[in-house]
């Protein structure tokens, strides 16, 4: 009798269309799959406990309903959100203390988890890469290494990034996005910030201390042929290039999907930026990353960022691309 093999995953919902595609990949003959709603974590009956001492290490997840721990082959950190279990009397002070708290210990929680994991138990991402890589100013930092990168301002000050604007070669477009989060919840409805062009005129005048208030991204605009993104599994990487221009729509922020008009291709990476990929991702801690890089006139590679959780079943469904197999393969390797 074949002694199965444990798989965790911790996702922000069971119904995540990406884990379902991984899993389908996953042969149940020789694996139990164990799925955390890291979302439900906290609440209702869904309790945890970690316990550790100095002669031994015990670790239990949602009381004793999944195995130890360190009896998985491999833990997925596919996506994890907090909601906490909150009394309705509690203050807002109060709940933020606690969702604070909640948030904290958890984090440290997965990251004491990663730190005393067999020597063969694989991890998708670590949970300290996870959050150093979601640092878009890092990322910047570390790929000037292996790409372009745009000129890229940080500023909570108009005014003073205008004025040096006046010392340097002033290109006439700019971008401005978002450094951490690209949506927001108001009034139960998400709002999406997507990227937008700004002009120097526009610059030139916005100076109005409110706009102050809101600290803000800014990259030259850097002229494209077209966009990829590029997925990378451990040591393979999927690219598609994403031909944005094609569609006033998705222009300035392929975001806006206008999937009709915007071609998808599965495409074959240049040896030189598919190893740097690789590498990147080998520096970031990580085995999954999702890259995206504009392509201009010259086929120049310009880096814009990774995302350590970034979603993939679109390029699958218009390319083909075997990703959710790389990452069943890789979990169960």
């Amino acid at each position: 009798m074949v002694m199965k093999k444990n798989i965790l995953i911790l996702t922000d919902t069971n119904h995540d269309e990406h884990m379902l595609s991984v899993i389908n990949y996953i042969d149940t003959s020789f694996y139990n799959i164990y799925t955390i709603e890291s979302t439900k974590l906290c609440v209702d009956e869904n309790r945890f406990l970690l316990y550790s001492d100095s002669s031994n290490d015990k670790f239990f997840i949602l009381d004793d309903r999944v195995p130890d721990i360190t009896q998985f082959h491999a833990i997925w950190l596919r996506r994890v959100t907090v909601n906490i279990d909150a009394d309705q009397a509690m203050s807002a002070e109060r709940k933020e203390w606690l969702a604070g708290e909640t948030r904290h210990g958890l984090t440290g929680t997965l990251m004491a988890l990663y730190a005393c994991r067999p020597p063969t138990q694989r991890w998708m991402n670590s949970p300290s890469a996870n959050l150093l890589s979601e640092h878009k100013l890092y990322q910047l930092q570390l790929a000037k290494k292996y790409w372009n990168i745009p000129k890229t301002y940080y500023t909570n000050s108009h005014k003073l990034f205008w004025n040096m604007l006046q010392k340097e070669t002033v290109t006439s477009e700019y971008i401005t996005k978002s450094l951490f989060r690209g949506f927001f919840l108001e009034n139960n409805e998400v709002r999406v910030i997507y990227t937008n062009n700004i002009t120097v005129p526009l610059l030139a005048g916005n100076h109005d201390a409110d706009i102050d208030n809101y600290p803000s991204l800014i990259q030259e605009s850097i002229a494209k042929k077209f966009e990829v993104r590029a997925t990378v599994v451990a040591d393979k990487v999927y690219a598609v290039a994403i031909h944005s221009q094609e569609s006033l729509t998705t222009q300035i922020d392929w975001r806006r999907y206008d999937l009709p008009n915007t071609p998808h291709e599965l495409i074959q990476l240049p040896q030189s930026v598919e190893q740097a990929c690789i590498q990147y991702c080998k520096e970031l801690g990580l085995i999954y990353g999702a890259i995206d890089f504009i392509v201009d006139k010259n086929d120049s590679y310009w880096f814009l960022e990774i995302n350590p959780k970034g979603q993939w079943l679109w390029l699958e469904d218009l390319t083909g691309a075997p990703i959710s197999k790389a990452i069943a393969e890789y979990l169960c390797g």
